[in-house]
């Protein structure tokens, strides 16, 4: 769930998916879309409208060094405020480079800024947050990542966010079972949601709507039929050769720092090298596919994937999550 949501946050956040054209690569072909969510204040088909600030985890997505060479700003420019009054980066738009933008805006917006401000006794789920963590992380069927849309779309210091984490820490506790099995209840309304799981976020807002709505998807792909009211069949067939060439195009839009000290784009030959090398590991070809929608083959993608990103990193010598404080250049 958590490694997918950025599909959910797409059909969630961007207008018009249905209008996607393949041959394309922008997830949105209308170039007057395009503008009016790049405009000032807008932060793409995922709005991720704060990606120019420094946020409470102290960065800004252009401290990131594997975003720096599409962003197309300075840090300087974040820092002063400069870029937060101009367009944004095209490339948010971009079917490549956006869902990864949109990945480090929920690591460093989300994760990182959640942990910070947890780590004081001020911390909005100081009390529990620490528990929480290893807990949800160990649960087969956890709902982490309900815990880091919540903080996508309402912020850490909103009420539901509280709630999810507070279920979160005591998953092994049998006064929390009923709660915690309506946490993606679809068939509730708001003051119902509000009771069963145990929060006073307001009703009819986006904030106690927005992590049911985008788990909502999810849930249906996956045929996640129990506790949902759910009853789906779907199928969705992964081509492992097809996955190759997205993968390589979606890397082919980071940079790093190589061994001659110089910023460049990650060659897709280093991408379908560590990819066929994950596929080995596996005990997987290009000529397979898997069908996202079956958790095995759905956990089998995913370990492919996050073992080719585990060896392009060890190949290259690079961390994907290095930070800087300065601009790189060639």
């Amino acid at each position: 769930m958590l490694f997918s949501s950025m599909l959910s946050q797409l059909l969630q956040e961007n207008l018009g998916t249905n209008q996607y054209v393949n041959s394309s690569n922008w997830i949105h072909p209308d170039a007057g879309i395009r503008k009016m969510l790049l405009s000032v204040g807008q932060g793409g088909p995922y709005q991720i409208n704060d990606y120019a600030k420094r946020l409470s985890s102290g960065y800004g997505m252009i401290n990131f060094t594997t975003l720096q060479k599409n962003l197309g700003y300075t840090v300087v420019e974040q820092d002063s405020g400069a870029q937060n009054k101009t367009i944004g980066p095209p490339l948010l738009y971009d079917k490549y480079f956006g869902p990864v933008a949109a990945a480090y805006f929920q690591y460093n917006g989300s994760v990182l800024r959640v942990h910070k401000i947890n780590q004081d006794t001020w911390g909005p789920q100081y009390a529990n947050y620490n528990s929480m963590l290893p807990k949800v992380a160990n649960d087969d069927d956890n709902f982490l990542d309900m815990i880091w849309n919540a903080a996508y779309n309402a912020g850490p210091w909103s009420p539901i966010m509280t709630s999810y984490v507070e279920l979160g820490a005591n998953v092994d506790n049998p006064d929390y079972i009923n709660r915690i099995k309506n946490i993606n209840n679809y068939h509730l309304t708001d003051n119902e949601y509000r009771e069963a799981i145990g929060t006073n976020q307001a009703a009819n807002t986006t904030f106690i709507i927005y992590p049911r709505q985008v788990r909502h998807y999810l849930d249906q792909l996956y045929n996640n039929n129990q506790d949902t009211g759910l009853n789906t069949s779907s199928s969705l067939i992964f081509d492992l050769k097809e996955l190759q060439g997205v993968f390589s195009k979606v890397m082919a839009t980071l940079g790093y720092v190589n061994s001659s000290n110089n910023y460049v784009l990650i060659p897709e030959s280093d991408s379908v090298k560590a990819y066929n090398e994950a596929l080995a590991s596996n005990g997987l070809s290009v000529n397979d596919s898997l069908n996202v929608s079956t958790k095995a083959d759905r956990t089998q993608i995913f370990s492919l994937l996050e073992l080719s990103l585990t060896k392009l990193s060890a190949n290259l010598n690079f961390n994907f999550g290095e930070l800087v404080e300065e601009t790189l250049t060639n």
